[in-house]
């Protein structure tokens, strides 16, 4: 506890505490139609504004709709990033009437009075009462955001309001709303992790083809932000309750009875202020029980069917809890823990496998996030992320005896598996973000994890003995016998770290262009120097016209697994024991039978016992970290209202892929002339190495259609695509080592 406490005071002490307070609202003005952003004449603009809109919380609030009047010149229509923020470069001096609108919330107007050169303002909106279910405003276009090099779609209101309220379900249909290359989730700038009811979230936001420094990922795999909203004012909360049966399923072709199956499972959410306008919490629970059920069919000693079904339980438990504080009129500290269980017998059984042949798993989990985010000094954003996460499994055998298998009749013995794993990570990241000149919007920041793996696998230890047939069973004429001694016990240490500078560079009303440089190494490869350049361009020919494009480099990190791999897969801390049998036939090939009708061995040669090479993974001494060159260009077009459009051409060109080379190849003996591996010791010896290539074009049209009053959202898409590449994954072999080109 006393660890936990200097953490969280170092957090308070790292947020903002002399924040600059936002001004207050003076008289109030009319509201403005939205109109076409125009730039004020050059004798008069003067004055650049940078503009945070906040809720009580000090939280950003994105997509709100805002509105600018000087006192020369047309009303100028904005709407706020992901952190709230809008910039205008160029700004008449004098008084200046702002109007702010969002769903969910008060609507704000004021009086700025602006000064030649910089301006910074934060505005902070309360909340409409219980209005704040959901907090995405309808009035947002299905395409989302305008600014950036990256393709964002943020989803309405409604559109949130329809999503499943199983966190799970949640997560699988975004997954295929973003398409079929996958997505990684942010929530509230966290990277994973299990995401929170329907009912939490304040705005979900989809990006892709971005080429922002402060990202890391690459590729095709889209960006979720999802961004939660504290309820400060009042209580509120919900029940799902869930149960699925078997009532309305057909029965198995290859079962006597239909098989059966269940799911039941609860969610309960509550939140609520602890102190109105400045504290509030948030609290979930979950609870699932399935099973399915596992068709045996498999014969006795006999051949007789048994032919009854093993019911497949899993249960899976989760706790959410997470609190939100105001630190002052401007930082918010955030505190979130999670804890999760899981449970399964009976798993692992084939429909030959008897019950005593299945495994049990265990798994359990606990993450830790905290995060303070709030405005510095003269409207600089500063935010700090910290999070510890733990997770255990463990897999055993339901029985320790040895395995029997009898091929296309049944299975019977311990399954031979225990393995325990255990991770513990950690992540502290820290972005700021500050605007040095009028058309600049810049973004420096550093992410450091780390974390120790533990690692014990023991496989097989009891043996396992191989049959061909029901009947070799009956007179015991065995086919092979394998044991793998030795268990294997790993643990180690591994980091990566990468900080990162943006540019946003706004030309004028219609062209911006981002550049940005990110450097990141680890733990394990020798090099440290991975620059990562990007450069990304939007241009608005039109109101609800945004074409973009950009290129970058990306890096990629040398996972943990491939690591663990090279110390478990060693060669040496397990053997693997095999023995064939041969018995005496008679002049037709029928084995021949002793006194007890068992099968006779051969006297000569005796049965082969021998232990067989054993495989082994090493990592190349030169190993780097593998890269992608990616560019794009897209054209984003609101047709109507309702309907969005989108096109974008993708090309991506793989260095330095991670693949697998078998250094120990047969090759011909200069002096027997047969062949033989090098390392005679040893089977194949994986070498994992940084010398594949890939190269991917794409082209991917995307057309969102918003039904009527918003009650929906109907999206088609289509990607057509041709990849050519010589590296199937890490540890994947090529058909022939020796020259791995021909694939």
């Amino acid at each position: 506890m006393s660890r936990l406490f200097l953490v969280l005071l170092a957090l308070v002490i790292a947020s903002p505490a002399f924040a600059q307070s936002p001004a207050p609202a003076q008289s109030p003005a009319p509201a403005q139609s939205p109109a076409v952003p125009v730039t004020a004449p050059a004798s008069l603009a003067e004055a650049q504004l940078r503009l945070i809109v906040i809720d009580q919380t000090s939280a950003g609030i994105p997509t709100a709709n805002v509105t600018l009047t000087p006192a020369v010149g047309a009303p100028i229509s904005v709407i706020t990033d992901e952190r709230g923020v809008v910039s205008i470069p160029a700004l008449p001096v004098g008084a200046l009437k702002v109007h702010v609108e969002f769903s969910g919330f008060e609507t704000y107007e004021g009086v700025l009075t602006m000064r030649r050169g910089a301006n910074n303002q934060t505005i902070t909106m309360a909340l409409g009462g219980l209005t704040d279910e959901v907090v995405v405003s309808e009035s947002d276009n299905v395409g989302g955001d305008t600014r950036g090099s990256a393709m964002v779609t943020t989803l309405t209101a409604a559109e949130i309001e329809a999503l499943p309220d199983d966190p799970e379900d949640l997560q699988a249909y975004l997954e295929q709303l973003v398409g079929p290359d996958g997505a990684t989730f942010y929530l509230n700038g966290f990277r994973g992790g299990r995401l929170p009811s329907k009912d939490e979230i304040r705005s979900i936001r989809i990006r892709q083809n971005s080429f922002s420094a402060d990202g890391h990922e690459s590729g095709n795999r889209a960006g979720v932000d999802i961004v939660t909203r504290p309820s400060t004012e009042a209580f509120n909360g919900n029940v799902n309750l869930g149960l699925q049966n078997d009532a309305w399923n057909a029965r198995n072709a290859q079962a006597l009875t239909k098989t059966p199956e269940a799911n039941r499972q609860v969610q309960v959410s509550f939140r609520g202020p602890i102190v109105k306008g400045k504290t509030a919490f948030s609290l979930t629970v979950n609870g699932q029980d399935r099973y399915t059920s596992n068709n045996l069919i498999a014969v006795d000693v006999s051949g007789n069917r048994i032919g009854h079904q093993v019911q497949v339980p899993t249960e899976q438990r989760n706790f959410n809890v997470g609190v939100e504080h105001a630190l002052n009129a401007n930082s918010t500290l955030r505190l979130t823990y999670q804890k999760s269980q899981s449970e399964g017998r009976n798993q692992g059984l084939g429909n030959f496998d008897l019950p005593e042949r299945a495994r049990e798993t265990e798994g359990s989990g606990d993450l830790f996030r905290a995060q303070v985010q709030g405005v510095v000094g003269q409207g600089s954003l500063n935010e700090i992320r910290l999070q510890f996460n733990r997770n255990k499994s463990t897999t055993s055998s339901l029985i320790a005896a040895p395995a029997i298998i009898v091929q296309d009749a049944f299975s019977r013995g311990g399954a031979g598996v225990t393995n325990l794993s255990d991770a513990q990570t950690f992540e502290l990241a820290d972005n700021f973000d500050f605007t040095p000149h009028r058309n600049h919007q810049m973004r420096v920041g550093l992410l450091l994890e780390g974390g120790r793996y533990e690692q014990f696998d023991e496989t097989n230890p009891a043996g396992r003995t191989v049959y061909a047939s029901l009947d070799d069973f009956a007179i015991d004429r065995r086919l092979q016998f394998t044991q793998r001694l030795g268990s294997i016990d790993t643990s180690f240490n591994q980091f990566q770290f990468g900080f990162y500078w943006q540019d946003e560079i706004r030309l004028n009303n219609r062209l911006t262009v981002g550049v940005g440089l990110r450097n990141e190494m680890q733990s394990h490869v020798h090099d440290k120097l991975n620059l990562m350049p990007r450069v990304g361009v939007t241009y608005s020919p039109a109101t609800n016209t945004s074409i973009r494009g950009g290129y970058g480099i990306y890096y990629d990190w040398y996972d943990s697994s491939l690591h663990e791999q090279t110390l478990r897969l060693n060669g040496v801390a397990q053997r693997e024991i095999q023995i064939n049998y041969e018995y005496e036939l008679d002049e037709f090939g029928y084995p021949i039978l002793d006194g007890n009708g068992k099968a006779i061995l051969v006297a000569s040669p005796q049965p082969l016992n021998v232990s067989s090479p054993t495989n082994k993974t090493v990592a190349s001494p030169d190993l780097s970290l593998p890269y992608v060159h990616q560019a794009s260009l897209g054209l984003q077009q609101q047709l109507t209202p309702n309907v969005n459009f989108q096109i974008t051409y993708q090309r991506q060109e793989g260095r330095n892929q991670l693949r697998g080379i078998d250094i120990n190849t047969p090759v011909v003996n200069a002096e027997t002339g047969l062949m033989a591996r090098p390392q005679s010791e040893f089977g194949i010896v994986t070498e994992i190495q940084s010398t594949g290539r890939f190269v991917s074009d794409r082209l991917t049209m995307q057309t969102r259609f918003q039904l009527p009053q918003q009650r929906g959202m109907l999206q088609l898409g289509y990607q057509l695509g041709h990849a050519t590449g010589d590296s199937s994954g890490a540890t994947s072999l090529p058909s022939n080592s020796l020259d791995p080109s021909v694939d």
